[in-house]
Formats: C-alpha cells, sequence, structure tokens
C-alpha cells in the first residue's frame, strides 16, 4: 500500500511514486490536524514507457506474500490490433533497463481493470459497447522452500465469462474470509442491475459460473466498489447517491442482496467515484467534477 503507479494522460510513460511521512512531520510532536503528513517521491529507475498511449494505469501487486513483485496493467489503443483497445501487464520492479509485457489480453470496454482481492483474477471494468466480462487468471506456483505460492505468469485467454443482458458499467470482487479466496463477483450493468455470481466452480474443467442473485437499482450506475474483508460493497449512481449493501455467502441456501442504506446527494455536481475501506465501515466518495472527497460512516 506503498507505491502508487500512474501515467500521464494520452501519454505512453509510467511512473512509480512511493508514499512516505514527510520529515517535518516525523520530527514534530506538535503537528497541525489541518496539515496532510505524506508525501509522493518518485521512483525513477523503475520508469518505463510502453509502445502504444495509455488510456488507464491499474497497478496492484500479485503476490501477497512476497512484495518483490508489481503486477501493473495498462491500457491502450494498439497498432498491432488495427486501433483496438488491448490490455497489457508488466512487472513494475524490472524498470525502464529491460522492459517486456509479461502478457496483452483483450479484456473489453474502455480497459480499465479489476483486481480480485486475493489477485487470481482480473477483468475489465466495463464502458463501451461490452455486454460480457471475461476473467482472466494471475497464475501462481510453487517454489522451493517457500510455503506461499509466487507469481508465474497470466493466463492468455479468459478462464470464465459472465454473460449478462446489456452492457457492463462496472464489476468487483467478493472476498470469503473462511476459504480466502474471491469466490463471487458483482456485475452492474447500464439496465440498472447489480448480478451477483458464483467463481466457485471448477473453471479448469469448463464449469461454468452460477448467476445467485440479481437486484435493481432505479438510476443509472456509475461506478461500483468492494470491501476486502466482509461481503459489503458500495455503489454511485447519477441521481448523486450512495448505496451501500451487503450480499450472501455462496453456500447460502437463499442468495441474497441487501441495501443496508442510502446516502442522497453526495455531491452537489454528481459522483465521480466510490471507494471502501477493507472492514466496510467507512466509504469514500469523489466528486465528479470537483476534488472533494468525502467520507460516509457505514456502521
Amino acid at each position: 500500500g506503498r507505491t502508487v503507479a500512474c501515467g500521464t494522460n494520452r501519454s505512453s510513460e509510467v511512473r512509480f511514486y512511493r508514499v512516505r511521512m514527510k520529515k517535518e512531520a516525523e520530527n514534530s510532536s506538535i503537528a497541525k490536524s489541518s496539515d496532510f503528513p505524506y508525501e509522493l517521491v518518485e521512483l525513477v529507475k523503475r520508469r518505463f514507457s510502453t509502445s502504444s498511449k495509455l488510456d488507464h494505469v491499474s497497478a496492484c501487486i500479485a503476490d501477497h506474500s512476497c512484495s518483490s513483485f508489481h503486477l501493473v496493467f495498462t491500457s491502450g489503443e494498439s497498432a498491432a490490433q488495427h486501433g483496438q483497445k488491448v490490455t497489457a501487464a508488466w512487472d513494475g520492479k524490472v524498470g525502464s533497463a529491460s522492459h517486456d509485457a509479461l502478457a496483452s489480453v483483450k479484456t473489453g470496454g474502455s480497459g480499465d481493470v479489476r483486481l480480485s482481492q486475493d489477485g487470481k483474477f482480473f477483468c475489465g471494468r466495463g464502458g463501451g459497447s461490452m455486454s460480457e466480462v471475461k476473467l482472466f487468471e494471475v497464475v501462481r506456483k510453487k517454489v522451493k522452500g517457500e510455503i506461499n505460492l509466487h507469481f508465474d505468469k497470466i493466463s492468455p485467454k479468459s478462464v470464465m465469462t459472465l454473460f449478462v443482458n446489456a452492457k457492463v458499467v462496472d464489476v468487483a470482487f467478493l472476498y470469503d474470509n473462511n476459504s480466502r479466496v474471491c469466490d463471487r463477483a458483482v456485475v452492474c450493468t447500464s439496465d440498472g442491475a447489480v448480478q451477483l455470481w458464483s467463481l466457485d466452480v471448477e473453471y479448469r474443467l469448463k464449469e461454468d459460473p452460477k448467476l445467485l442473485c440479481t437486484t435493481t437499482v432505479d438510476k443509472r450506475i456509475v461506478a461500483i466498489d468492494s470491501s476486502f474483508r466482509t461481503d459489503r460493497f458500495a455503489i454511485v449512481t447519477g441521481d448523486r447517491s450512495l448505496h451501500v449493501f451487503t450480499a450472501s455467502s455462496c453456500s447460502a441456501s437463499k442468495p441474497f442482496i441487501n441495501l443496508d442504506f442510502t446516502v442522497d446527494e453526495c455531491h452537489a455536481d454528481g459522483v465521480g467515484d466510490v471507494k471502501i475501506c477493507p472492514e466496510g465501515k467507512c466509504v469514500y466518495t469523489r466528486a465528479a467534477a470537483g476534488k472533494d472527497v468525502f467520507a460516509w460512516r457505514a456502521t
């Protein structure tokens, strides 16, 4: 959680920054509550360029047992694919000296990528004419003398597909604390549907994911985010509202998506994005046009 990756709009360069506490904040025993105590310091040796101009950059650590590997996703129009958007996966620790993409896949949609909390699956986050969600696998391998699995490769083809009846707006994964894997996905579509899917299937044996249940939101869905340690997820809609839900587990006899609460008119100029904390107790919303970020208690 201390490394940030970003790309300049419509450029081909990816840069990395380390989040660290300011020296004056470390040395001062009395700090003003209004002062932000952290700063960003660029890791210049990790900077690298891609072969296409970037639309999105998503940085994630693919191997949670070993911080020596950073998985970075970029998307942009590929000349080799006749202008189609392609998502490429990179090792963010290699740097500019020798940098080739680990894999290039077509996730569909806008090119923005969602990685599951356990680092096992990733997919496109919707956009464009995308009416299905293709899930790709981050493959792990055993290393001699190590208990935890380590990163191996990216699956060149999708391992599962979630078929929906409308355009996909956004996707999120849900983490199960008992099995310690992401076993569900929530898909939001342009017609206001919120679908809960089970990923707890033998996908290597071609078993299809299962649609558990569906609920609807009256207004246009903008974005979704899910917590790490709970079954909660948050959705923001085009009428400037925030909706927080709780989903059932895969083993529930009657699958459900319950609406916990709604906050109307979060931002006067609309809501641009939403994030929910790992424990599901706090939700952050960002204004669509302004710079305001609001924190909402979700207990």
